[in-house]
């Protein structure tokens, strides 16, 4: 019992201590003539030359397509004032969607983007596995 116990705690802190960051993706807007939108990790490494789509507010077909520059952005001009989303995505499935306004701000820095959102992620997972440890210690100790 202590075994696993313990088997279970190091494989816990094997987890906490890997790089969880390593897809989670941060993203600036901003508006001067063009929408430019940067997508990088959280290190500062650029999300360089992968695949975007571009939507209208409701439409299921996007309006643009294409992939990132060595920069990570994203650049397009509207046609006029709408609410869009955009959803770009790795090889990995790894990505961001947001939706934001085309019209009415002039920067909206990772706006969507709620702040504690990956500390959140990190206790609700550490929450977990501390369950299941309590799960599995009145398992075995009613068998005992």
């Amino acid at each position: 019992m202590m075994r696993l116990m313990g088997a279970m705690v190091l494989a816990a802190l094997a987890l906490l201590s890997a790089d969880a960051r390593a897809h989670d993706l941060q993203h600036t807007i901003r508006r001067g003539d063009a929408v430019v939108i940067t997508v990088t990790f959280p290190d500062g490494m650029p999300f360089s030359f992968e695949s975007f789509e571009l939507f209208a507010e409701s439409d299921s077909i996007p309006f643009q397509v294409g992939r990132s520059d060595a920069q990570g952005r994203i650049v397009f001009l509207p046609d006029s004032a709408r609410t869009c989303r955009v959803r770009a995505f790795a090889h990995d499935g790894h990505g961001i969607d947001i939706t934001f306004a085309t019209e009415g701000w002039e920067a909206l820095p990772d706006a969507q983007r709620a702040p504690l959102s990956r500390l959140t992620r990190i206790l609700v997972g550490v929450a977990l596995v501390f369950g299941l440890f309590g799960v599995l210690v009145l398992i075995f100790k009613g068998r005992t």
